[in-house]
């Protein structure tokens, strides 16, 4: 992974398994992200409620590269 972000949803509330390239930053709740699950929902996908609450594990990455992407994680708060 060169650059980017992936959001990873679990389906039981707890981070997934991360590669070890990753490095773990910090917890925190981004704001693009609700706009993000807002503008899913009007477009027809189906945006569980749950995801509108809950922080963000937020790990850095990939180190094999230049390390400039990141996972967000979602956990249940």
């Amino acid at each position: 992974m060169k650059r980017g972000t992936i959001i990873a949803y679990g389906g039981n509330g707890r981070p997934p398994a991360i590669l070890p390239t990753f490095r773990f930053d910090c917890s925190y709740r981004p704001p693009w992200v609700e706009i993000y699950l807002r503008q899913l929902a009007r477009l027809g996908f189906a945006v569980p409620d749950a995801l509108h609450g809950g922080v963000y594990r937020r790990y850095s990455g990939d180190l094999t590269e230049v390390g400039k992407g990141e996972i967000l994680a979602w956990t249940s708060a």
